[in-house]
């Protein structure tokens, strides 16, 4: 795997360059994070599974996105039902994820491989759970799909259009199987559509378009679906929404803790060796606000050697 990829931003399309200069930066100062913090612990080795038999550098096919999801699932070990923690799942695998506040209305997350690894940066926010799964998915198959090193194909509409596509679809296929999703698929109730939200950990928007792309629903009960959407007032809170716990990364925090629980480095000497800010270091790696500046908020005081009279 070549150290350079472009990055994939969501949405790619219409993000400003302002705005994603400010993030590459921050994923700049992660990747720091990371080799720094590697000569301390050994990260999960990169497991990816090989793509070669397809034809990833042309457009793909909902059949060939079907095939890939499913091997990926394969390799990985998972079977075809729902994932309980996607993002879990791919730190096991080598991949090293941030979620935190992007502030911008247009970017919910990128991703790039660099220094032979795959870095996911997650916006927290919107607080969603089923969204952080969709666009982590989303990532993982422009990961998968999209190493291309030419940067002048970004400038390309259809270009753009196209990965963003692919990598949409590729997140349906991923997190909701053709086979065993689709026998689940009994009813085009909204009730219905929700139970089956509370199992998958998937949007009702993106389940429908998924029943779409694999033809599970006719057209007319794919608007009478989206129809409901709107009358309920759904496109932008869908039930269960405050219910489902959003996933949160833990390697980089479980890295830093371990570190500084088993002394081997004090906090004050990891900002120092970092020199990056440190509510920065605290907020890209997870851990709990605090962590590193913990020692300068002890202060030693001693009680005063006092007679204390009870009456």
């Amino acid at each position: 795997m070549s150290c350079f990829s472009p990055s994939f931003f969501r949405s790619l399309k219409s993000s400003n360059k302002n705005e994603k200069g400010k993030l590459s930066v921050r994923t700049d100062w992660l990747e720091e994070i990371y080799i720094y913090l590697k000569n301390y612990i050994d990260f999960p080795e990169v497991n990816k599974p090989s793509l070669d038999k397809f034809h990833t550098n042309e457009k793909l096919s909902q059949e060939s996105i079907e095939e890939i999801a499913n091997t990926v699932r394969r390799h990985w070990g998972l079977g075809f039902g729902p994932i309980s923690n996607v993002t879990l799942l791919l730190e096991k695998n080598g991949f090293l994820i941030t979620r935190n506040p992007v502030k911008s209305d247009k970017i919910d997350a990128f991703s790039k491989w660099s220094v032979e690894r795959p870095f996911v940066y997650l916006s927290s926010d919107k607080n969603c759970a089923v969204r952080t799964r969709f666009d982590i998915a989303h990532e993982l198959g422009h990961l998968l799909l999209h190493i291309e090193p030419d940067q002048e194909r970004f400038n390309n509409k259809e270009y753009l259009d196209n990965i963003e596509r692919e990598a949409n679809k590729f997140a349906g296929a991923f997190l909701l199987p053709r086979d065993t999703f689709g026998e689940e698929v009994l009813s085009t109730s909204i009730h219905h559509f929700i139970a089956l939200k509370r199992r998958w950990k998937v949007s009702i928007q993106a389940m429908i378009c998924r029943c779409e792309d694999l033809g599970i629903l006719s057209e007319s009960q794919i608007l009478y679906l989206r129809k409901q959407i709107s009358k309920n007032r759904m496109r932008s809170f869908e039930p269960l929404d405050d219910e489902l716990i959003p996933e949160n990364p833990v390697v980089f925090s479980q890295a830093i803790n371990l570190i500084i629980d088993k002394k081997f480095l004090l906090p004050s000497q990891i900002i120092e060796d970092l020199s990056l800010p440190i509510e920065e270091v605290e907020t890209l790696t997870n851990v709990s606000k605090g962590t590193l500046t913990k020692e300068g908020q002890i202060i030693q005081l001693k009680l005063k050697n006092i007679n204390i009279h009870q009456e």
